[in-house]
């Protein structure tokens, strides 16, 4: 019994061993931790998902919410993120992790998420091809955890669980269609969305397409209440994952990601980005000689035919790129293949359902005059590995481009190519033994594992080991967690962009920074208007005026290097406290419910505004104009747009500044032109700065300094400023400016601050005021808000384009918001109705069958006709639209 449930069972665990063992030898190579105390973390790991686990950590220990996050854009909806990053059950190892560790726990965490697929790729060969020779399933499942998107895009761990469930999810689709059992899908398809929200619509596009085509091809054999199964199973599903999809796709609807799907298709070449896609492919070199013994089985293997058809339909839009963005939902940044652990699985499922009829479990041994192919086999692949292995060390530099870019380039990608081919050519030798009935099942699998061995080898040194570094900046930056002892509601801010935007909230301090596909679209709006760095979906509080961070509760900076009068400062960083600074909560006297939006005009001229409309008439900005301007003209054009344009392209224009500051004053710059989430701007690097000789910045402005600049402060004295510009620049915000402290100050003292406390998902504020005023929250404004002002509901406005503010009764009282994602609610009535659903379609079977039994014809054809409209939306209507749109006549 016990030897049954070993060979049951024990070939399944073998796989996740087999990883874990590799990677233990490998870390202990090249010093990785835990076998060294290097980690491989970086890009969107460093950026994303280690912050978002910090903060996943803080919720855990009951110091926050999963549903609002004052870490995060000010106070925003941490229900999305946690369902694009942090929902797989392996990120609940956080809370066994310290946040100074978390760099390193990124290694432990891929690593056992590239283990469970292994398990789970070995769990669907052991279904699908029960009669394969187990090492090879082994070995089927060890390449599927070592393809391209694992060791490429594991720096987004997340993804890495769509991944894992994928096979699963293949392995439920075959029960539904082929035995009519549904419960396995309805479950792993509701894993997917839950777990993996944004990839989940690829998921579904491949199910459709599958399903379509395994209709068509085992048309006969399919019975026609199995698309009526089909249906109830994936609206069941659809049902129960509701609280994760539907509250999220509102979220990402209202994020600045979102973007015209038309005018992304028409523009861009036709042909994807070749030397970062194909290397994806190119880390599974068996594909291509399963590729070429599949042809000799289309016609008569039809369970071949549908893998094929697949990997077709997955392999396509890795190379038309109209197609690869319809995949994409329409665009993308980077990632540029985030469904390509399909087109890897579907590779290898039709190389092992190929293996199972050439190397079955009876054809372990051959006969003994077939002895020296073993041989011949164990030789090559020796020495292809050699080869391989050489035409990397002899160009490294070349290939490490993808972690140096996140993109390749031409070398890297022709010096992958030519080892992959080189490895190639030793899985097609060992297929074409197998098809020949010249080599045994045991001698093929240990020719497939030395060249598998090389393989993942070479792959994890350009991919992995070239990444790794030391923690030690990552420490430092953690170590201002906990350093302010203030009580109170306040937030930090950075003097500039010295770390990634997101680690303010994970050291668990409030803060307007937040960089993720759900920053929202009003907040990225609002913060350019009032003066703070941000480009693509990445927004900071860096920059900014003195009078913009006292009105957002700007209480600490962070500055880089030693300061005077910090609260603390380690060896590359001090906090310091604002001696401006506010509670997020004002009683204002204005009429706040018409302020709806800030002004379109300079961003100087958007903070008087705003300052005159919440502390009064009076002017706290002060422009200074140019007393010369030498090689260049400068001039106010249409729409109060400020054109400086150079005399000459070759030569630099210079504006001169004598400025003779009256009082004390914080003397400002500014070169911003156009409102939008764009990854470069056409004015960075236009302009370099000087202030009494000294340089402040050579370049300004730029990706990661685009806010307001600051020249310092002064006090009745004359300043010299030297604006260089490099190019002409057109700007809707431009020129020096004086920040007065004496009216700052008097709107300071006079502010009626209400006292805020935040609890998870409520905020509570203690007003003073009188009947008709009103109560400014620095807080962005969501839907998902609800307002009570003592115990009485009352309505919220949404003021100055992302603020908030509430009417306040005669004599104030306690105002609390309580925030619920939009969206929630309904999706959690839907889940309920799901739940009934199942009960209904497991326990009252009988009056199903016959209601399945009535409409199955029809339902089956509209599966077909369902799967033919997506073939033709995702990859017929794309193309359509690029060449209508870029060929001419």
């Amino acid at each position: 019994m016990k030897k049954s449930k070993w060979k049951k069972y024990g070939t399944c665990l073998m796989a996740p061993l087999c990883v874990l063992a590799f990677f233990a030898a490998f870390f202990a190579l090249f010093g990785i931790y835990p076998f060294g105390g290097y980690s491989f973390s970086w890009c969107d790991m460093d950026q994303q998902v280690i912050p978002f686990m910090a903060q996943l950590k803080d919720i855990l220990n009951g110091q926050g919410s999963f549903f609002l996050s004052m870490e995060n854009a000010g106070g925003m909806n941490f229900w999305g993120v946690f369902l694009f990053f942090l929902a797989s059950p392996f990120s609940f190892l956080v809370i066994f992790v310290q946040k100074q560790d978390l760099s390193l726990f990124m290694n432990v965490l891929v690593v056992l998420k590239l283990a469970a697929c292994a398990l789970c790729a070995n769990v669907y060969f052991r279904y699908k091809t029960p009669r394969l020779f187990p090492p090879l399933q082994l070995i089927l499942s060890v390449m599927y955890a070592f393809c391209g998107y694992g060791l490429l895009y594991y720096q987004n761990v997340m993804w890495l669980d769509i991944m894992y469930l994928f096979p699963l999810l293949l392995m439920a689709l075959d029960l539904l269609l082929q035995k009519r059992r549904p419960a396995l899908y309805i479950v792993v398809l509701t894993l997917c969305v839950l777990l993996q929200f944004y990839l989940s619509y690829m998921v579904v596009l491949c199910v459709l397409l599958f399903t379509a085509a395994h209709f068509c091809i085992y048309r006969r054999e399919m019975q026609k209440n199995t698309a009526v199964l089909f249906y109830v199973s994936s609206l069941l599903s659809a049902l129960l994952s509701a609280p994760g999809w539907f509250p999220a796709l509102l979220q990402f609807f209202n994020s600045a990601r979102t973007a015209n799907v038309v005018q992304s298709i028409a523009q861009g070449g036709f042909v994807t980005h070749i030397y970062t896609v194909i290397p994806l492919i190119l880390c599974t070199a068996v594909l291509l000689p399963a590729f070429f013994a599949s042809l000799c089985c289309l016609k008569k293997d039809r369970q071949v035919r549908l893998y094929f058809i697949m990997l077709l339909l997955t392999a396509i839009p890795l190379v038309v790129e109209p197609v690869n963005k319809m995949w994409h939902a329409g665009n993308y940044m980077s990632f540029p293949a985030r469904y390509a652990y399909m087109t890897a699985f579907f590779g290898l499922a039709m190389f092992g359902h190929i293996l199972e009829h050439t190397c079955n479990r009876e054809a372990v041994h051959l006969r003994a005059k077939t002895r020296f192919c073993p041989a011949l086999v164990f030789c090559t692949a020796t020495v292809l590995c050699a080869a391989a292995t050489l035409v990397l060390y002899r160009n490294f530099e070349n290939v490490c481009a993808y972690t140096k870019t996140l993109w390749g380039d031409q070398k890297s990608f022709f010096t992958l190519l030519a080892a992959a081919l080189i490895l190639c050519a030793g899985y097609g030798l060992v297929v074409f033994l197998l098809q020949k009935k010249k080599l045994s099942a045991k001698a093929a699998a240990m020719g497939l594992c030395i060249l598998l061995l090389c393989e993942c080898g070479l792959n994890g040194t350009v991919y992995i080991a070239v990444a790794r570094h030391s923690d030690d900046s990552y420490r430092t930056v953690m170590d201002l967690e906990g350093k302010i002892k203030d009580t109170g509601f306040y937030r930090v801010k950075t003097e500039k962009k010295l770390f990634d935007v997101n680690l303010l909230g994970a050291m668990g301090y409030n803060s307007l920074n937040h960089y993720s596909s759900l920053t929202s679209q009003d907040f990225l709006k609002l913060m350019k208007k009032l003066g703070y760095s941000s480009y693509w979906m990445e927004v900071s509080s860096s920059g900014g005026t003195l009078f913009s961070d006292m009105l957002l509760s700007h209480q600490y900076t962070v500055f880089n290097g030693e300061k005077e009068n910090a609260v603390y400062q380690n060896k590359a960083f001090s906090i310091v406290r604002s001696a401006f600074s506010l509670s997020p909560a004002l009683v204002a006297t204005a009429d706040l419910s018409s302020q709806r939006a800030l002004p379109e005009a300079s961003r100087f001229a958007v903070q008087q505004a705003l300052f005159s409309s919440l502390f009064g008439e009076a002017r706290l900005f002060e422009a200074y104009a140019p007393d010369q301007i030498l090689a260049a003209d400068m001039q106010t054009g249409n729409g109060k747009k400020v054109e400086v344009t150079l005399d000459s392209p070759q030569k630099e224009g210079r504006l001169l500044y004598q400025i003779a500051v009256r009082g004390r004053q914080t003397l400002y710059f500014d070169c911003f032109d156009k409102i939008r989430p764009a990854l470069l701007e056409e004015i960075n690097d236009s302009t370099s700065v000087s202030v009494n000789g000294v340089c402040l910045t050579q370049s300004y402005p730029s990706q990661a300094d685009n806010g307001i600049l600051c020249l310092g402060s002064f006090e009745n004295e004359t300043v010299q400023v030297e604006i260089q510009l490099r190019e002409s620049v057109c700007c809707t915000s431009f020129g020096v400016y004086g920040l007065k402290e004496e009216v700052l100050n008097h709107a300071l003292q006079d502010a009626r601050e209400c006292a805020v406390e935040v609890s998870a998902n409520r905020i509570t504020a203690q007003t003073n005021g009188k009947d008709g005023q009103f109560v400014f929250f620095a807080i962005p404004y969501s839907d998902g808000f609800t307002a009570q002002v003592n115990g009485e509901k009352t309505q919220i406005f949404q003021v100055y384009g992302d603020f908030m503010a509430i009417k306040l009764p005669p004599g104030g009282g306690t105002v609390t918001l309580t925030f619920i994602p939009p969206g929630l609610t309904l999706g959690l009535c839907l889940a309920a109705g799901g739940l009934l659903g199942v009960f209904l379609l497991f326990f009252i079977k009988r009056k199903f069958t016959a209601w399945q039994a009535r409409a199955g014809r029809p339902a089956a054809i509209l599966l077909v006709v369902l799967g033919s409209a997506v073939f033709a939306a995702v990859y017929i209507a794309p193309v359509a639209i690029y060449l209508a749109s870029n060929i001419k006549g």
